[in-house]
């Protein structure tokens, strides 16, 4: 765990990355991780100087349980304002946290991650009814403000958050990943859909990258990103 730009800190959660983003007196934090991790993410709130009290908003960008599982207990342990698209949030109430079936991505990488973690990843989180829903919005006004991007590509219900600071940091999710460089994301719901959300993403800006699987990319990010994902325009 340790900050990655001024004020924004990738927290490493087994093999899944949550954010969080101090904003003055409040803290942003994006997913949560599996189930049981809530202490993680506290005791690193407290280690960079902060308070429970000053984390404010949990955005999740889907439901799956690497990323939703602990949003419950934090829930519970701070007065943060949870937020899901709504296209997730039914599902997560009742803690469904997959909608099958899902497909593996092309490559050995994308095989070996399912194989090895996927395929026995559970199914299920503690429930969790979310706050607010939030759809595509050019400016959520969170923090600085974020761009909210629907990207259902890997889940009915993700979304991308970039963020307006730094040049724009684009938290990307799991719309594609950094193991062993820039690729897709080990498994889509519909991977076609999957490489026009990619699409989407190369019309924009941005200064820097996070992913839900693998290493930011801190600089030319955009740049990057369109060299490896471009040819997915039409």
């Amino acid at each position: 765990m340790k900050e990655i730009l001024p004020n924004i800190h990738q927290l490493k959660l087994g093999a899944v990355n949550a954010y969080l983003i101090e904003d003055q007196e409040e803290l942003i934090l994006i997913d949560t991780g599996y189930p049981g991790n809530e202490d993680k993410i506290l005791g690193y709130i407290q280690k960079i100087g902060k308070t429970p009290e000053q984390l404010q908003h949990i955005i999740l960008t889907h439901l799956h349980a690497d990323h939703s599982g602990s949003a419950a207990a934090l829930s519970d342990r701070t007065t943060a304002k949870s937020y899901i698209h709504p296209d997730d949030a039914e599902m997560l109430k009742t803690g469904r946290a997959l909608r099958e079936p899902i497909r593996v991505s092309p490559g050995l990488v994308s095989k070996l991650v399912y194989y090895l973690f996927i395929k026995w990843a559970t199914r299920t989180v503690p429930p969790v009814d979310t706050d607010e829903k939030i759809d595509e919005q050019e400016n959520f006004p969170v923090g600085k403000g974020f761009q909210v991007i629907h990207l259902p590509g890997h889940c009915k219900g993700q979304i991308a958050l970039l963020y307006k600071d730094h040049g724009g940091v684009l938290f990307a999710a799991d719309s594609c990943a950094n193991l062993l460089g820039l690729g897709f994301t080990p498994v889509y719901e519909d991977l076609e859909q999957g490489k026009k959300d990619l699409a989407r993403l190369c019309e924009l800006e941005f200064g820097a990258i996070t992913f839900g699987h693998g290493d930011p990319i801190l600089k030319n990010a955009s740049k990057k990103f369109r060299e490896k994902f471009d040819k997915y325009r039409k």
